[in-house]
């Protein structure tokens, strides 16, 4: 205890919350991208723009399973995302089979386009937004275990800290209407509590389910102790279509009947589209079909499913309409968190919240590296390298890290679209620029550093749609002349950020001119006989 309980907690929430402020910037910052991760996707594999909004699924099905068949008939596993109202790309994967010593063969994924199950559109290799979807809690360049562990630590402080933050605003509600302009870390301290009161439910929700999505992972012992089988066994218990894959068997003489499936579980489920197909063994009598579909509206995270064997028998039923209460909970949270039901001004609200989660994290440190700072100069002090990483660290996650994103949208457009390793050079470059940022922080910590990296995001989001309409000819009126709003949204709102990023920038080089205005006066007065 620091003296009281009070300090305690201030002690507890300002530590805390700077041990961990800069990997929460970076979750918060890349799980509000993912809120738009198929638009990211979209706007990414540019060779689809010109067509049309793929609406009939029954010709997506084909055309998938015409290429399937033609590209991996041996492949032990196929897979069929059809296209929905966010999404008009109709996906397609199989599983190579595996080579000697592997457990499992390599992912082989691409998109098929049109309504003309004849119609076929070769798309550049691209991990789109789902980079940012997995890096929120997936991180990169380590094993998907230990990054999970690390984001759960962190998220466990967030929720420490926003615990410990309610505590020790005595004036909580008062503070939400208080903003002091041109007052130094006062001003970053009334950010920091407009930001956190303003969005607090969003806070503490999206928290608190980012450690539940998660719990079987950070809480397995109960389900070892119960189920022998562990984790793998609950879950097959739990959706009785989570069945292991059989072992291949004879050869089929004619393909699977994959449409007749569809049908007969649209009526029995009671649904008019299929969202997802897998099918194990595809060529051979063991095969096995899965289908998934989701009622529209429906929040809840779990869909409808049914696993069907090769003859037509249903193997297995989801139990919709048979959870217990703690399975809906838990499947509503982690709806929530994911926010996959959300229209699309709900999603922008859900996106808000994010962004004033960044704004919550991002002001916390600075204002954390304010006070030190003016500590420091009030006591004549040296700034020490420890003040120097942490204003460092501020300028290259907080103003960096958008500056990244946008040079991982650039090099989606400049890498030539043939190139084998493209998709992994455009995530090398995010975190190359990433680096560099923090190298140019760490040489120039002042507010020129923060101008800096600021103009550059400026100058790059509001090239960003030229930079489109060179290398791909399309602009937001050609989208928005198909109908294509989710692309005509994509780059207003980055020109959007781009605008937001020159006032930065402006405002940060007004406070250093400024600032040597101050210090070449005091200069002056001092020099001047007393």
């Amino acid at each position: 205890m620091k003296g009281s309980f009070f300090r305690s907690m201030t002690w507890l929430h300002t530590w805390g919350g700077l041990l961990a402020c800069w990997l929460l910037f970076l979750v918060f910052f890349a799980g509000t991208l993912s809120y738009f991760r198929y638009e990211i996707s979209w706007w990414m594999q540019p060779e689809s723009h010109h067509l049309p909004r793929q609406q009939e699924q029954n010709a997506a099905l084909q055309q998938a399973l015409a290429r399937l068949q033609a590209d991996a008939p041996d492949s032990p596993q196929w897979f069929i995302n059809l296209p929905d109202e966010r999404n008009p790309l109709t996906r397609y994967g199989y599983r190579q089979a595996p080579e000697p010593g592997q457990r499992r063969g390599r992912f082989v994924d691409g998109y098929l386009l049109g309504d003309n199950a004849q119609q076929t559109a070769v798309l550049r290799d691209t991990k789109g937004g789902d980079f940012f979807y997995r890096l929120h809690f997936d991180l990169h360049y380590m094993s998907a275990i230990t990054a999970r562990w690390i984001v759960g630590a962190a998220a466990m402080i967030m929720l420490v800290g926003l615990v410990t933050g309610i505590v020790i605003h005595r004036r909580i509600f008062a503070d939400f209407f208080t903003f002091r302009k041109g007052k130094g870390a006062r001003s970053w301290l009334d950010i920091h509590n407009i930001s956190s009161v303003l969005a607090l439910p969003y806070h503490l929700m999206i928290t608190y389910t980012g450690l539940l999505t998660l719990m079987f992972l950070y809480m397995s012992a109960p389900v070892d102790k119960v189920y022998p089988g562990g984790r793998g066994q609950f879950f097959n218990d739990q959706n009785p279509t989570f069945q292991a894959v059989k072992a291949a068997g004879e050869q089929r003489d004619e393909p699977l009947p994959v449409q007749a499936f569809v049908e007969r579980f649209k009526a029995d489920k009671q649904l008019d589209t299929i969202s997802r197909i897998n099918i194990n063994n595809p060529a051979d009598e063991n095969a096995t079909v899965t289908l998934y579909g989701r009622e529209p509206g429906q929040i809840a995270h779990y869909a409808r499913s049914t696993l069907y064997d090769s003859q037509g028998e249903v193997l297995g039923n989801s139990r919709e309409g048979q959870f217990y209460a703690p399975e809906k909970t838990a499947s509503t949270l982690i709806a929530l968190h994911t926010a996959k039901f959300a229209p699309w001004p709900l999603r922008w609200l859900f996106a808000l919240g994010g962004l004033l989660g960044c704004v919550m994290v991002a002001s916390g440190g600075v204002l954390w590296a304010k006070r030190l700072e003016e500590k420091r100069l009030k006591a004549a002090q040296p700034l020490g390298w420890n003040l120097r990483l942490v204003k460092a660290l501020n300028i290259a996650t907080v103003a960096g890290l958008p500056l990244a994103s946008l040079v991982f949208l650039y090099l989606n457009r400049l890498l030539a679209p043939d190139f084998d390793a493209r998709r992994d050079w455009e995530m090398h470059g995010f975190f190359i620029c990433y680096v560099i940022t923090l190298l140019f922080a760490l040489y120039q910590p002042g507010r020129r550093g923060w101008a800096v990296i600021w103009a550059a995001t400026a100058a790059l989001a509001l090239l960003l749609p030229l930079l489109n309409l060179f290398t791909t000819g399309h602009h937001v009126l050609d989208y928005l002349s198909y109908g294509h709003w989710a692309l005509a949204g994509l780059e207003l709102t980055v020109m959007v950020l781009g605008i937001v990023a020159c006032f930065a920038a402006r405002h940060c080089l007004g406070q250093e001119n400024s600032g040597r205005r101050r210090v070449a006066s005091t200069r002056s007065y001092k020099e001047q006989p007393q």
